[in-house]
């Protein structure tokens, strides 16, 4: 978000060279700002995030394996000490 801000900033910045008027550069900025930022979101979508890839975490990495229990657990207290 922060780079297509900084783009339109840029714009501007060339466009102060030309034009005096502070609304012109200020409705510019909004207007580029908001083309780029709405604009490239089904780009990021369609390239960038797949969803059907699941994300691994170390949580999903565990599910289905066996461990060993080395302290008696209580479904009531979670865990209990010897």
């Amino acid at each position: 978000m922060i780079f297509w801000l900084g783009i339109a900033a840029l714009v501007v910045c060339v466009l102060s060279l030309f034009v005096d008027s502070l609304f012109i550069q200020m409705s510019v900025f909004v207007v580029l700002s908001t083309l780029l930022l709405f604009l490239t979101r089904p780009f990021i979508e369609k390239f960038v995030i797949k969803k059907d890839e699941k994300v691994i975490t170390n949580a999903f990495t565990i599910i289905g394996k066996e461990a060993k229990v080395i302290k008696a657990m209580d479904p009531i207290t979670k865990l209990r000490s010897n």
